[in-house]
């Protein structure tokens, strides 16, 4: 029995190579004509279990099975000009439920495409588990497919369907995979919130999606980096930081719109004098005077809110108008209302899926 030939289609006709170099994944597929023997039917994978056990339940040839000999040096050559190519496995699937789901595979078989030409995944799907997974799936094996996924597990899966163009075949299967992990969501700006945003994106999860895209308008500093290869469209990102900025610039803008007014027709000259010194110095405490411009690089939205909802009030009432007998109510920020706090949260929050479409090509 060889141990890394996995066969998910008894009566699949096409064998699916799997070699490693670099990092990246290299996957080729060819056809056949040999018939195999299942050794034994695969069992439900419980949700606590590894995916290594998974792979271990994936059916395998028999010992009596006819064996290919295969070199991979004869098919793709092991030496290659960027590195040497590693034999990880190979998987004999079929042609009939990869057409039907998969825009990929489809359109290359329809066309009668060299299959055996290397497509190299991209590189942060690197793991074959997530592969396997994907196959499963694709092929109808629902007892074989694990209900639960590690968080980095989904991403590569999400990743390599949308490589292979069959979203719509694992979406059942995200639903099942996301509500799983709901404890494992970020709360707050992390280094995989950009995994989260891809993953909501591709399987269309709309709540997933405006946690995570809301969460990156209010804590990123800057505009929001993309994965290793260009994964999340560009008009997704472009979007998230506009937000960013609107939002920024808002709070920035009723800040030392108060300034001007202090300056021109406040309430009284002392208390004036009081207001912007107190206003001038918070400022310059946490580095927002002199005036912030855009991009605003450096600056996230929560910090600012926190900042003006914890700014201390002048103490006019208190200090000047028992001496100068002013009437007026003094409030070092009185645009902080509701209209305010309402416009400033329809700028924070999050995106709309079907917004950015998926990749069709």
């Amino acid at each position: 029995m060889d141990p890394s030939f996995y066969v998910i289609d008894p009566e699949g006709d096409l064998l699916l190579y799997v070699e490693e170099c670099l990092g990246q994944l290299h996957v080729s597929v060819f056809r056949t004509t040999e018939t195999y023997t299942p050794l034994s039917t695969p069992r439900t994978l419980l949700a606590n279990e590894g995916l290594s056990d998974d792979i271990a339940n994936t059916v395998m040839f028999s010992s009596d099975a006819p064996e290919m000999q295969f070199d991979p040096s004869s098919l793709l050559g092991l030496q290659q000009d960027d590195g040497v190519r590693v034999f990880k496995l190979r998987v004999l699937i079929s042609s009939k439920h990869l057409t039907l789901v998969s825009k990929f595979f489809r359109t290359k078989l329809e066309a009668m495409l060299d299959l055996g030409e290397s497509d190299i995944l991209p590189s942060c799907a690197n793991e074959v588990d997530a592969l396997l997974v994907l196959l499963d799936v694709l092929h109808c094996q629902t007892r074989k497919v694990p209900r639960f996924l590690a968080p980095d597990m989904l991403f590569m899966v999400a990743v390599l369907a949308d490589h292979y163009r069959c979203i719509e075949a694992v979406e059942a299967f995200s639903e099942v995979w996301i509500e799983n992990l709901k404890k494992e969501v970020p709360t707050g700006y992390t280094a995989d919130l950009t995994k989260w945003i891809f993953i909501a994106w591709i399987f269309r999860d709309q709540n997933l999606f405006e946690l995570t895209t809301g969460i990156a308008v209010r804590e990123s500093i800057g505009p929001l980096s993309d994965l290793p290869t260009p994964m999340i469209p560009g008009s997704l990102l472009r979007t998230i930081e506009k937000s960013r900025q609107d939002s920024i610039g808002y709070i920035i803008q009723i800040i030392y719109r108060r300034l001007e007014t202090l300056v021109h027709h406040g309430c009284c000259d002392d208390c004036d004098r009081l207001i912007a010194g107190t206003l001038v110095r918070q400022l310059q405490m946490h580095q927002l005077y002199p005036r912030p411009t855009a991009p605003f690089h450096g600056y996230n939205v929560d910090l600012l809110v926190r900042f003006i909802n914890t700014i201390p009030e002048p103490r006019c009432n208190v200090l000047i108008h028992p001496v100068n007998g002013c009437l007026s109510n003094c409030v070092l920020l009185p645009e902080l209302d509701h209209v305010f706090f309402d416009t400033l949260e329809n700028n924070m929050t999050g995106m709309t899926a079907t917004e950015f479409p998926l990749r069709v090509e």
